[in-house]
């Protein structure tokens, strides 16, 4: 017997924190591809970047950290039972933008 998938009803602002999210992330990851990489590791591949590289990066890492903060401490996941959280959280990352 096929699980019954449940629907969540997700409050405004965490939706629109959770596409704030994915918008952050999307510039860090455009940002980053576009940065000097000189080895795989880290360390070596910041070693290439400028002082203003290094800042961007590092706000944009922050920007995206705060973001995924929102949707994390959000008020809405202490309503859903345990058991429903990671699909109401995998629902929540699937969401089609409201037009």
């Amino acid at each position: 017997m096929a699980k019954k998938t449940k629907t969540f009803e997700f409050p405004e602002h965490l939706r629109a924190a959770q596409l704030a999210l994915e918008e952050a992330r999307a510039v860090h990851r455009a940002y980053r591809e576009g940065l000097p990489v000189w080895d795989r590791t880290s360390e070596q591949v910041e070693d290439g970047w400028s002082e203003e590289q290094r800042a961007e990066e590092a706000r944009l890492r922050e920007a995206e950290r705060v973001a995924a903060h929102l949707v994390w401490a959000h008020d809405f996941w202490k309503t859903v039972e345990v058991g429903d959280v990671v699909d109401a959280r995998t629902a929540l990352m699937h969401l089609e933008p409201v037009a």
